[in-house]
C-alpha cells in the first residue's frame, strides 16, 4: 500500500489548536504547501474542523486538522467549539508554536501567533501586547533557537521543525543549527532544518527512509564527529555500501534520488542529511 493509499483511520492525526485568528489555517496552509483552509482577517472564518491527508518526513502519512477557536461565542461558536472538542479527541499530537527572537516578525508575516517568545532580544523589542514572552540573557552559553528547542523538550515535544534557522549573513548559526538536530537526537526527539526548498535532518546509530518529493532530487550526506562507519546510501544514483565517511572528506555531497524511497544508514556515528523538497513557489 503506498502513502497516499493509506486509509485517514491509520493516519498520525495532528491538530492545531487556539484562539480565534491566532494563524491556525496560516500554519496549516504553511504545512501543505497549499490553501487548504481559508484565511481572513475576520475572527471565527473556521467553522467545521478542516481535515487534509498528506505526508509529513519522519512521520510519514498524517492528518492535519484545522479548527475553531476555542474562545469562538454565541449559539453558532457553541455549536464551532463541540467540534473543536470532537477533533480533540481524534488528535493524537498537538502543535506548539515558538519564537525565537526575531522570528517573532516571521509569524506576524504568516500570519501565526506563537504560544511563546522567547529570546535575548538583540534583534528585536518584545511586543507590549504579548504575554507569553521569555526574556533570556544576552550572555548565555544557548542561542536562543537552542533555547527554544530546551522549551519544547521540558513540554515532551518529540519532533521538531526549524524554520529561518539557515542562510543569511551568519554562517555560524547555521552551523550551530545544524549541531542542536544532533542535541535533539541525542535526547529521543528527531529535528528537521527547513531551508529554501531543502530539509535537513541526523541520523546517529540508525537508518531513515526518505521519500521522493522530486525527480532527481538533491540528497546529501555529512560526518559529524570523527567519523561515521557503516555508512549505506540505496535508492540513489551513487549508492554506497559500509562506506567511511570522515569531516575532511565531503564524500557525501550531491548525491540524488532515484527512487520512490531511498535508505540512508550509519552503523557507528552520526550524519547530517539533507534532501530536496518539491519547491512552493
Amino acid at each position: 500500500m503506498s502513502l497516499n493509499d493509506t486509509p485517514r483511520s491509520d493516519r498520525l492525526h495532528i491538530a492545531i489548536f487556539g484562539r480565534r485568528n491566532a494563524g491556525k489555517s496560516s500554519l496549516l496552509n504553511a504545512f501543505t504547501g497549499r490553501k487548504a483552509a481559508i484565511v481572513s482577517e475576520t475572527a471565527g472564518t473556521t467553522t467545521d474542523p478542516v481535515y487534509k491527508s498528506m505526508e509529513i518526513h519522519g512521520l510519514g502519512p498524517c492528518v492535519l486538522i484545522d479548527t475553531a477557536g476555542f474562545d469562538d461565542n454565541g449559539p453558532m461558536g457553541e455549536l464551532r467549539v463541540q467540534g473543536t472538542e470532537e477533533a480533540l479527541k481524534k488528535t493524537d499530537v498537538a502543535l506548539v508554536v515558538i519564537a525565537a527572537d526575531a522570528g517573532y516578525e516571521i509569524c506576524l508575516k504568516e500570519g501565526l501567533q506563537p504560544d511563546l517568545l522567547l529570546g535575548d532580544f538583540d534583534s528585536m523589542e518584545p511586543p507590549a501586547n504579548f504575554a507569553q514572552v521569555r526574556r533570556l540573557p544576552v550572555e548565555k552559553d544557548d542561542t536562543d533557537t537552542l533555547a527554544a528547542l530546551k522549551v519544547g523538550l521540558e513540554r515532551m515535544c518529540d519532533t521538531f521543525y526549524i524554520y529561518g534557522g539557515t542562510g543569511g549573513k551568519r554562517l555560524d548559526h547555521t552551523l550551530a543549527n545544524l549541531q542542536s538536530l544532533l542535541f535533539l537526537r541525542r535526547r529521543g526527539a528527531r529535528g528537521f532544518l527547513y531551508d529554501d526548498d531543502f530539509v535537513w535532518t541526523v541520523l546517529e546509530n540508525e537508518a531513515l527512509t526518505i521519500p521522493r518529493t522530486v525527480e532527481w532530487g538533491l540528497f546529501s550526506a555529512f560526518c559529524l564527529g570523527d567519523q561515521a562507519e557503516g555508512v549505506d546510501e540505496e535508492g540513489f544514483q551513487y549508492p554506497l555500501r559500509d562506506a567511511l565517511l570522515t569531516p575532511d572528506v565531503p564524500l557525501g555531497v550531491s548525491n540524488h534520488i532515484l527512487e520512490s524511497e531511498a535508505r540512508i544508514a550509519v552503523r557507528k556515528g552520526a550524519l547530517a542529511v539533507g534532501w530536496e523538497l518539491e519547491s512552493l513557489d
